[in-house]
């Protein structure tokens, strides 16, 4: 009976260091955006900057550049990306997980 018990108890233990070595994704870490602008060209374009800090990956950022040129672009919010540069600032390597401070650089032309 010990026996089973210290089998049950050891694949519990191995199944739970498992889980939290696995998927560092599980945690949310709160970003931050520090700037953001815009700069309005000719012919219905614009040069967009947004800069944010604590970020696992450039997707959110890219959602908030897509957010800013579709009311940048009025009532339609369509518009056709020129040209898009994502740059890392800084690599935090001592949270869990990394993070990184992100800006997020481009021209849109509203259609």
């Amino acid at each position: 009976m010990k026996k089973i018990l210290l089998i049950i108890f050891c694949s519990l233990l191995i199944a739970h260091c498992g889980a939290l070595t696995g998927k560092k994704a599980i945690l949310e870490t709160p970003y931050s955006l520090s700037s953001s602008s815009e700069e309005k060209m000719e012919n219905n374009k614009w040069r967009i900057s947004i800069s944010g800090k604590r970020f696992t990956s450039n997707e959110k950022i890219i959602g908030f550049f897509d957010k800013k040129s579709k009311t940048l672009c009025g009532m339609s919010g369509e518009y056709e990306i020129l040209e898009q540069n994502i740059k890392v600032l800084k690599l935090n390597i001592n949270t869990i997980p990394e993070t990184f401070n992100l800006n997020i650089y481009g021209i849109i032309q509203c259609k």
